[in-house]
């Protein structure tokens, strides 16, 4: 890791993590730093001889070396000057409340090193001035993280601050507990990720490990701290890192994790550890990955670091999963019609790979279009190229999404999906084009084109003159039992809901799950079906079975609890935790029908003209503004036909149809 470096709080230097620790290779002189007389750092001697010796294919320090779990996971070394630092990892504070059972106790700190136990603005300052001024022009990934926990430095906002100042473009994450009060900082700060280390679902076993620490504390933290990111619509990473032990590796115990991380809105990660009381039922990643698939889908598996490989183990697979995860956050508030946040949480992610600013106020069409031709010459990571391809497909711009994924068979041209990615070029743009055809009233085009998309995936044929109905009843069958690619069932069931044939969009959706049960739109759809039936139970005068779906519903999309335990009215409970948020607007056309079933007349009005105001450009803006001035005259009459009910769900099914399109295309 001799691209990389490592600072204390008290200035030391040492080689690195691990045993590494246990060399300090100089220590940092703040008042130098100030004064601009300090030695080089990151191309001073120490680092140097470091560099020269691994060149040479000699290890620097063989007693150390042979130690390290750190040793050989960087890169083979090629130069003694680099220009770019891996990861600038920053011990904010040496102090810590907690006990864990691999770490320091919290009672010996003081007396096993003196002060300063703190970090100083000064010295950071002092430290990057030095590092811009020996010619570093970029570093991947500043990490704040150490002995001690980060949160327990007061100037670590102003940490934070100056790290974004001197290099821009660096990925900054904090790694803490998390067993504080709520500081409202944290959102609002330069943080791009923060990793909450939370080892088990329930108090009990939490404090197992985390001795000293409160369960409830950590909880209640990054409660706030989801309230926080809703209110400001922050594009913060959060993750919960979940280190499996022989005590917490229950299946109850990591469901119920599974479940609070949804009601957190955080990205939960399950690792496996080498340290004693560590799991035994999960003994291999292959163990852990069947596990996640089947309970946790969307939930990540990861080792510490002595148990990872070198390709594991780098900070380009940090960064590359940071941009992912920002994209895949981008398609989700596509997908709730927050075109502003997916604006922001593009931005952030170009700005770590290719390593671009764009304007937060361009639309989303704009910034692809304008990018594109740099994104393409300067794209680092593969993953990047297929995110901003499913981005581009999102907004319905098939061209970008090709030219994405052309791009990305070029860069990655061993890529185990590479037929894949192929037949999936040819499905998507055939499929984009024949809704656009439909759209267009041009249906002779679309089964054209639909033909097209099947000749590739599945590979079955169909007669070009037939119509789209018929093609679908007819060829269904063998769509669901051979089709290789989970976009070509998602463009499929977008086909179908465009000709009204909701059934069989369903049952696409259905299947697309099962083969893709780690799919990021995996909650969104399941919840589109929860609202489907609501809007059904109540039609058929079902409004407890009606309350409990739309409350399922919520809680697949924003980890609201459906309980209404002591509520008198459920729908009403609801009601009045979707209006000031930004839901789906799916959702809130489903809320509105059930409105309309109990006779909340003022509730449906409310709910139809937040769905006008969150999906203004709907298909049948028309018709829902007519929907909302019948109930204004309804209301007014004071009287309401026995049929108007019936009148307006019938009168909906095609605004449904165009909500959940807003939803998911």
């Amino acid at each position: 890791m001799s691209h990389s470096l490592y600072v204390k709080a008290n200035g030391e230097m040492p080689c690195w993590d691990d045993i590494g620790e246990t060399l300090t290779l100089r220590t940092l002189d703040e008042g130098a730093l100030q004064d601009n007389r300090e030695l080089p750092i990151f191309h001073g001697i120490e680092l140097q001889r470091i560099r020269q010796s691994f060149i040479s294919g000699r290890d620097p320090h063989p007693e150390l070396c042979n130690l390290c779990a750190v040793r050989g996971h960087a890169a083979i070394e090629t130069v003694l000057h680099p220009r770019t630092m891996e990861v600038l990892h920053l011990e904010a504070s040496y102090l810590c409340h907690l006990s864990c059972p691999q770490c320091i106790p919290a009672k010996d700190r003081r007396s096993l090193k003196g002060p300063p136990y703190n970090m100083t603005t000064g010295l950071l300052e002092g430290l990057l001035r030095q590092l811009r001024r020996e010619g570093v022009e970029h570093i991947r990934f500043i990490h704040f993280e150490g002995r001690g926990d980060p949160l327990v430095n007061s100037r670590l906002p102003d940490l934070i601050e100056s790290s974004r100042r001197y290099f821009p473009r660096s990925l900054i994450g904090v790694t803490t507990h998390c067993s504080y009060p709520y500081m409202p900082w944290v959102v609002r700060s330069e943080l791009d990720m923060l990793r909450a280390s939370i080892d088990g679902a329930t108090p009990e076993t939490y404090l197992k490990y985390r001795v000293g620490g409160s369960f409830e504390r950590a909880i209640e933290f990054l409660r706030k701290l989801r309230d926080d990111r809703i209110q400001v619509r922050s594009a913060l990473r959060v993750e919960w890192k979940y280190i499996l032990f022989e005590w917490n590796d229950g299946d109850s115990e990591m469901q119920r994790a599974v479940e609070l991380a949804k009601e957190l809105q955080v990205h939960l990660t399950f690792m496996r550890t080498h340290t004693p009381g560590r799991s035994l039922r999960f003994s291999t990643d292959g163990k852990l990955r069947q596990w996640v698939r089947r309970f946790a889908p969307g939930s990540a598996v990861e080792q510490t670091f002595q148990l990872r490989s070198p390709s594991e183990a780098s900070t380009r697979a940090v960064v590359a999963d940071h941009v992912a995860a920002l994209l895949s956050l981008a398609i989700e508030r596509i997908r709730a019609c927050d075109h502003p946040g997916a604006v922001r949480c593009l931005a952030e992610a170009l700005k770590h790979d290719p390593g671009i600013s764009v304007s937060q106020t361009a639309g989303i069409s704009e910034i692809i279009r304008e990018a594109l031709p740099q994104r393409l010459a300067d794209v680092q990571f593969p993953a990047t190229l297929t995110w901003l391809a499913a981005v581009s497909r999102e907004i319905g711009d098939s061209a970008s999404s090709s030219a994405l994924l052309s791009r990305y068979l070029e860069v990655a041209p061993d890529a185990p999906d590479r037929r894949r990615v192929e037949n999936a070029i040819i499905a998507d743009h055939f499929l984009a084009l024949a809704i656009e055809r439909i759209r267009a009233g041009d249906h002779p085009a679309a089964v054209r084109c639909l033909a097209e998309a099947l000749k590739n995936d599945p590979g079955i044929s169909i007669s070009r003159t037939a119509d789209i109905r018929e093609v679908f009843r007819v060829s269904l069958p063998g769509i669901l039992a051979d089709t290789q690619f989970p976009s070509t069932l998602s463009w499929l069931a977008a086909v179908s809901r465009e000709i009204g044939d909701n059934a069989t969009s369903n049952t696409l959706l259905s299947t697309y799950l099962e083969v893709a049960p780690e799919a990021p739109d995996r909650n969104h759809i399941l919840s589109d079906h929860l609202v489907h039936a609501a809007v059904q139970l109540a039609v058929a005068k079902q409004f407890d079975l009606a309350h409990a779906a739309l409350g399922q519903a919520l809680h697949l999309q924003f980890g609201v609890s459906p309980d209404f335990v002591g509520t008198s009215n459920p729908f009403l409970f609801h009601l009045d935790q979707i209006l000031p948020d930004d839901c789906s607007p799916s959702i809130i056309v489903g809320f509105a029908c059930v409105a309309l079933a109990q006779n909340y007349f003022p509730a449906a009005r409310a709910l139809f003209r937040k769905y006008v105001e969150i999906a203004p450009e709907a298909c049948d803006r028309s018709r829902v503004d007519k929907i909302i001035t019948d109930i204004d005259d309804h209301i007014q009459r004071g009287v309401l036909p026995k049929t108007f009910f019936v009148r307006v769900v019938t009168s909906l099914r095609r605004v449904f149809t165009c909500a959940v399109k807003c939803f998911h295309y």
